[in-house]
């Protein structure tokens, strides 16, 4: 039982201190959380955790057959980098002479449930591989986790809410300050579309870095 207490709060301690820093998933969920439902970004960032807890089951499955190989760095680096472009613009075109935005079909357009929206970010999140396929080996090796399914499930679920819980305190952020952000709408607009091209732009530098080293290294 206690090792499967330290296999949870490691999991949890690890996916919520990896959701805090401000980013293109929780700097959505809070645009969301400001200008929709509770329930729309509430999907949002069950989506985002859906897809974490696959990625970790799978890595987790396949940890001694597979490596974080450079051919699905030159695929999602450029991907998750357009999208994210893609999200700046819209965030950018979206200011309007009112100042204000009123759903999240503004902040883009071709993804209109928010459900589906965080499916697709969470997904073409290249960085998530490498980070969890390091804590995961480094969780084995420490003997803090097994393959055996108690330790795996204990593992998964606090990854799972540690994620969710990251991710809670900047929709309720956006959810208790949605008016501030609607006055303010002109310059959060700027604020989060930044923080889009800034990501997308890291991405399009880790994905150069990488093909450099492919073809000269």
């Amino acid at each position: 039982m206690r090792k499967l207490l330290i296999s949870f709060i490691a999991g949890f301690s690890i996916s919520f201190l990896g959701a805090l820093p401000l980013g293109s998933l929780n700097a959505t969920a809070l645009n969301i959380a400001s200008k929709d439902t509770l329930t729309d970004s509430l999907l949002f960032a069950t989506a985002v955790v859906l897809v974490e807890i696959i990625v970790v089951r799978v890595l987790l499955y396949a940890a001694h057959k597979i490596a974080w190989k450079d051919k699905w760095s030159l695929f999602l680096f450029p991907v998750a980098s357009l999208i994210l472009i893609y999200l700046s613009i819209n965030q950018f075109l979206s200011i309007q002479e009112s100042g204000t935005m009123t759903s999240v079909s503004d902040i883009s357009p071709l993804f209109t449930s928010p459900f589906i929206l965080g499916l697709i970010l969470s997904s073409t999140n290249p960085l998530q591989f490498p980070y969890w396929m390091s804590w995961n080996k480094i969780m084995l090796e420490k003997g803090k986790l097994n393959y055996a399914f108690p330790s795996m499930s204990s593992y998964i679920a606090g990854i799972g809410i540690g994620t969710f819980t990251a991710m809670a305190l900047f929709i309720l952020i956006g959810h208790l300050f949605a008016e501030y952000f609607n006055t303010y709408q002109y310059i959060i607009s700027i604020i989060l579309g930044s923080v889009y091209i800034g990501f997308s732009l890291y991405l399009a530098y880790l994905f150069a870095k990488k093909c450099y080293h492919l073809i000269y290294v």
